[in-house]
């Protein structure tokens, strides 16, 4: 007896073809519905996460904008301190002129009117 060897590719391959060709059916009125169905499922999921995306979208408007609203806020009283501070940086410097000078004056009309007196120096160096 002969053995005749049939290699195993071509097997599967005849295999997948008569299948194929078995398989090959017009959609029936059911096989239709159930892909519109699925069609629908996919379109209604896809506007589902599109108004998600609306509904986070304008949560983070909003957010923005009263982030914005508060920060102009702070801006502004930030520039009003910043007046204010500079105000009183100016003023406080012309104390400290002021006050150099009535010190020094004061220093030397000690002296003239009392030249054998000391004045220690610490309390010098408030000047």
């Amino acid at each position: 007896m002969s053995h005749f060897s049939i290699p195993r590719g071509l097997v599967v391959a005849v295999a997948l073809a008569t299948l194929a060709g078995c398989a090959t059916h017009s959609p029936t009125a059911a096989d239709r519905m159930r892909g519109h169905a699925s069609d629908d499922r996919a379109r209604a999921d896809l506007q589902s996460e599109i108004a998600g995306d609306w509904d986070s979208g304008q949560k983070l408007v909003d957010s923005g904008n009263r982030k914005i609203t508060n920060g102009e806020k702070m801006v502004q009283a930030a520039q009003e301190n910043l007046r204010k501070g500079a105000a009183q940086i100016e003023q406080g410097n012309s104390e400290v002129a002021e006050g150099s000078m009535l010190l020094r004056e004061a220093e030397r009309r000690f002296r003239v009117r009392y030249p054998g007196l000391e004045i220690t120096p610490e309390e010098l160096s408030t000047r």
